[in-house]
Formats: C-alpha cells, sequence, structure tokens
C-alpha cells in the first residue's frame, strides 16, 4: 500500500513539474514582431508618439519618399490617435483586437506658443529618441522642422510639452515649466525614470560631441546638471532607458561613432558613469565601418520592461543600412561584466520608428505578467540595400513574458512568555481607595497533568511483516528519487 500511495505522489509530482517546465518555457520564449494590420493613416518617419488612457497617439514627422536626404521631405502637422481598449492576450504569444487602418482618428490639437514648432505649426521631427512621457505629460526635447536651417543638424534646447490627459491634448505655455534642456544639441536622448526626465549627450557642429547629462523634476520644476558623459567621441541618436527591475540606473545604448562602446550606464545614487564595451559584433550592438565613419546602432528607440529585467531597443541604423532585429538587452548580465542579449524579428527593417509599450497581464496568482510592444512607421523596408529608405506606415507588435515576484513569507515568530513561571508579584493600585495598594494575589496553581494509561498489548494484531517494510521503504525512496530528478530537469 506504501508503495502505491508514493508511487501516485511521484506521478503526480512529475506531472507538476513537466507543467510548470512547459509554463516557463512559454513565458520565456522570444516572439518575433507581426503586423498589427492597423496602418498609419500616413507613411511615418521621425515622428512623436505617446500612450496614455487606452489610446496611442501619433504626429510630427516627416513623409520620406526614399530620395537623398532634404529632397522631397514633407513634414507632417497632423495629429492621429488609435483606440487600444479591443486589445486582448490570446494564448501565449499573440494578441486579438479589432483594429484596422480605419480605426485611426484624426484629432485638431493647438500648435505650441513658442519655438520653432510653432513657427512651423505642430511641426516635429527627430531621427533618435528625442521624447519620453512623465504620467499624462509627454515631453518633446530638441525636435527640427521644415525651415530649420540645418534641418536634423540644428542643435536646440527647447523643450514641449503635451497633456495628453486633455481632448485633445494640449501644449503647454513656455512660462509654464522649464522649456530648456540646459545645453543646445542635436541627437540628444531622452527618458524619463522614477517621475525624472533625463536628457543625455548629442552632438552640435559648433562644439562636436556634446558630453552634457541633464535632469528635469516636474513636481519641483527643477533643471540640474549632472556627471558628463565621460567619452569625448559623440553619442548622437543613441538609444537610452531606465534600468527595467532597477530605477537606479540609466542606460545609453549604441550611438553615432562609438565602435566598441555598446552600453553605458549612470548611477543615479553614486552619480558616476560606468562603461560597458564589448568589443563583438553578436552583442547587443553591431558595429561597422564605411568611409571612416564607425558607429553601433543608431537612430534607435529603446524602452524598459514594465515587468522584466531588461531594455528592448527596436530597429536602428548600422554603417549603411536599417537592421530588421530588436535587441532585448540583459542588463543584470552587463553589470556582471557578461553578454546575455536576445533579439526580436521584426516584419521589415526599419529605423527611426515610433516605440511604445502597454500591459496585457498582471497575474498575482502565477505571478506571470505580459506586454504588448509597438512598433509605429519608421524609415525601412523590406530589403537591408537601402541607404536611405522610404517612411512605412505598417504597424507592428509583439508579446513580451516576465515574472513576477512572489509573495514574501514572513518568519513565524517564537512565543516570548513561560506560562509555567509564576506572574511578579508586584502591588497594585486600588481604584477605590487614593494612596492604598492592594496585597498582591497568590500564585496561580499549575494543574498537573493526568497520567495516561500504559497501552496494552494487542493479542489480536498481526507480528510486523519484516519483508513488506522493506519493499515499502525501497517503493519511498524509488518515487523520492524520481521526484527529484524530475525537479532537476525541470
Amino acid at each position: 500500500e506504501n508503495c502505491k500511495a508514493f508511487g501516485k505522489l511521484a506521478k503526480t509530482m512529475w506531472s507538476f513539474y513537466v507543467f510548470v517546465a512547459t509554463i516557463s518555457f512559454i513565458y520565456g520564449a522570444v516572439n518575433n514582431y507581426q503586423d498589427l494590420g492597423a496602418d498609419l493613416p500616413l507613411e511615418l518617419g521621425e515622428h512623436i508618439t505617446g500612450v496614455y488612457n487606452n489610446y496611442l497617439y501619433v504626429f510630427g514627422g516627416k513623409n520620406f519618399s526614399g530620395a537623398y536626404p532634404g529632397e522631397d521631405d514633407e513634414f507632417n502637422d497632423r495629429f492621429w490617435r488609435l483606440p487600444l481598449s479591443s486589445i486582448q492576450l490570446s494564448g501565449t504569444d499573440d494578441i486579438t483586437h479589432s483594429l484596422t487602418a480605419d480605426s485611426w482618428e484624426e484629432i485638431s490639437v493647438t500648435k505650441p506658443s513658442y519655438g520653432v514648432s510653432s513657427t512651423d505649426a505642430n511641426q516635429f521631427a527627430c531621427k533618435g529618441q528625442c521624447y519620453a512621457q512623465i504620467d499624462k505629460y509627454l515631453y518633446i526635447v530638441g525636435a527640427y522642422t521644415e525651415s530649420t536651417e540645418l534641418r536634423e543638424l540644428t542643435a536646440s534646447d527647447t523643450i514641449y510639452r503635451l497633456d495628453l490627459s486633455q481632448d485633445p491634448p494640449v501644449f503647454a505655455a513656455q512660462g509654464d515649466f522649464d522649456s530648456t534642456a540646459g545645453y543646445q544639441a542635436y541627437g540628444q536622448c531622452v527618458t524619463a525614470i522614477n517621475n525624472v526626465l533625463y536628457t543625455a549627450v548629442g552632438q552640435s557642429l559648433q562644439q562636436g560631441a556634446e558630453p552634457h547629462f541633464e535632469s528635469y523634476t516636474p513636481s519641483s520644476n527643477t533643471q540640474t546638471s549632472l556627471t558628463d558623459y565621460p567619452s569625448s567621441t559623440a553619442n548622437f541618436n543613441a538609444g537610452c532607458a531606465g534600468g527595467a527591475t532597477d530605477d537606479n540606473k540609466l542606460w545609453l545604448l549604441g550611438g553615432g561613432l562609438q565602435p566598441s562602446v555598446y552600453a553605458s550606464d549612470y548611477d543615479i545614487s553614486s552619480q558616476t558613469w560606468t562603461t560597458r564595451s564589448f568589443n563583438n559584433p553578436g552583442a547587443a550592438f553591431d558595429t561597422g565601418s564605411s568611409g571612416g565613419n564607425t558607429r553601433s546602432r543608431v537612430e534607435t528607440k529603446c524602452l524598459a520592461s514594465r515587468y522584466g529585467d531588461f531594455i528592448e531597443c527596436a530597429g536602428g541604423y548600422g554603417v549603411s543600412a536599417p537592421y530588421d532585429t530588436a535587441v532585448i538587452y540583459d542588463t543584470t548580465a552587463y553589470v556582471n561584466g557578461a553578454s546575455a542579449n536576445k533579439y526580436s524579428d521584426l516584419s521589415v527593417y526599419i529605423k527611426s520608428a515610433g516605440f511604445n509599450s502597454i500591459s496585457l497581464l498582471e497575474d498575482t496568482t502565477n505571478y506571470k505578467a505580459a506586454e504588448l510592444m509597438i512598433v509605429t512607421g519608421g524609415y525601412g523596408d523590406a530589403s537591408s540595400g537601402l541607404a536611405f529608405p522610404p517612411a512605412l506606415a505598417t504597424v507592428q507588435y509583439a508579446v513580451r513574458y516576465s515574472d513576477l515576484p512572489g509573495p514574501t513569507v514572513a518568519p513565524t515568530k517564537s512565543p516570548t512568555k513561560d506560562p509555567t513561571k509564576n506572574p511578579t508579584e508586584k502591588p497594585t493600585q486600588d481604584p477605590t481607595c487614593a494612596g492604598c495598594t492592594r496585597a498582591p494575589s497568590s500564585s496561580p496553581t499549575t494543574a498537573m497533568p493526568t497520567e495516561s494509561p500504559i497501552p496494552t498489548a494487542d493479542p489480536t494484531a498481526s507480528p510486523p511483516d519484516a519483508a513488506g517494510d522493506s519493499a515499502g521503504e525501497i517503493c519511498i525512496m524509488v518515487s523520492i528519487v524520481l521526484a527529484l530528478i524530475s525537479v532537476i530537469i525541470v
């Protein structure tokens, strides 16, 4: 009977661990990007995107036809939004939704009251990551327009703030907040960590490499100069993001004229930079050289996972053409001196695309979470041979899974009182007589336990079967070994 019971236990444990292994494999898989089937109303690259209250907002950018930059550029001054409420998680790697190209809604937004985007009404363009969102506010740093003299090479420190909670969204006035970034450059990287806006590095024709690093705290309307980036080599049009689950770090990823530096991180507490150099084309960012111009991946956009310990950077530009992959960048491995990145295929080669994410699942029972990565438009093509590919209207998506932290079990406290000890015999105040005290009560007596009768042998009981017990013990041991093996395999 013992053998049968423990055999069933081992079988149950084996089934459980196979189930856990299957779920772990599914949740750990890297899904490639797919076409959402809800193309943008206009082919766009270098545009601005934001997500708020189940809407994806898209505006600005350029409808570039694929000629040499500067020729046939059509700056976009229109705003659209896409409702996301119909998107639901389906299975382990996909979604269901009711979206089509007709689901986009055009909205009318009043232009800013200052800056070049006021002169060229509602034009905003930037090749790299020039914007970030803090709650309802979308901040745009250093965007250029049609009449900007040097176009994307124009250094700027202007910040615009768009309130996405308004319907339609509303731009802040110049005096409503500190609307300058603290230094002029192009190709800055902008991100938000713990409700603080960070603007890092860049390039200018006047100064060359810009190592500046600034933060803006909206709650106090305070602009702060931070520790400069240590490299004298320009790092323009890089990607950047917070440290995923470690929100004490800012990561700067890729960037122009950085052939060997794939990643640098800034520790917010100690205010120090650390350069992570992995001179390996198979690492996070491929490199190359063309005409003396060396670079790692540029014109990409990066997002920290909402739940996992990774940062994802979508597309970007190498030496001569865009990439057709998104890098899923393991920050923990890089801090420990290793590269453990993954790649996810995009449906087309792209650079200067929009990149956002939304939450799909927070399962606090099984401690699993899922988010949807959304890539909009960008310059790209189905092949990699175009140095200046046209703008696209494609909207791509991929599902990402992460583990949530499990519950913290509080240790059980041991009792501190010994019930067998007598209470302290201390006089107590008599409430019926001011200044009087009562005599201490006598110590309680401890009841003696009733003596249990000695059990007598049952004359009808069968003698123990030594052989049966030995067989049962063997079955138990085999069952335990099988269970342990299943745990090791998982």
